[in-house]
């Protein structure tokens, strides 16, 4: 219960800054971080992509947030609609990531075990955490796009950086 009021919160907190973000004044946007974040305790420290998981002719969109507390990264992957289908916890120190909250169309075995182990690599590919044993992933950088494929899966994970708000923009609102 105390996981869940905390993701409650970090949405609230984070959600209309999503709304507002606006490119940055020089045209730039945000590259693929390839370490772990320096500033581990500011919320806005690590980069929100844009996601799109896809498979076959289905696809879930939405806008994937995370922040970093007490050594835990925590996650949160909200659709166009503020409905968030996913919600986890990841431990970088023991590279155990722990779905908090599947939606019903997706809270199946299979999917739950699948979706924990694309997303610790998914994970290790945008924050640069580290990752121990041999994975089987198919890993595309284009531009500000990553791609991740499960090839025997058949899901492709596909990331785009959100443009980052500044500090003008933020006293401006």
């Amino acid at each position: 219960m105390k996981l869940s009021s905390l993701f409650l919160s970090l949405l609230l907190a984070l959600l209309p800054l999503a709304a507002v973000a606006q490119t940055p004044a020089d045209g730039r946007s945000a590259e693929v971080a390839e370490t772990a974040p320096t500033d581990a305790a500011s919320p806005s420290a690590l980069p929100r992509y844009s996601l799109q998981i896809e498979r076959g002719r289905s696809a879930l969109t939405g806008i994937l947030i995370c922040t970093m507390r007490e050594g835990q990264l925590l996650g949160s992957v909200v659709n166009e609609f503020g409905f968030s289908p996913l919600q986890f916890t990841y431990t970088p120190e023991s590279q155990k990531l722990k779905l908090v909250y599947v939606a019903d169309f997706l809270n199946k075995w299979y999917i739950r075990r699948i979706l924990t182990r694309d997303l610790r690599f998914c994970l290790h590919t945008l924050y640069g955490f580290p990752l121990a044993g041999k994975q089987h992933y198919e890993l595309t950088r284009s531009a500000d796009t990553v791609t991740v494929v499960n090839p025997r899966r058949k899901l492709r994970y596909t990331f785009s950086p959100l443009p980052t708000l500044t500090h003008e923009h933020e006293s401006e609102q």
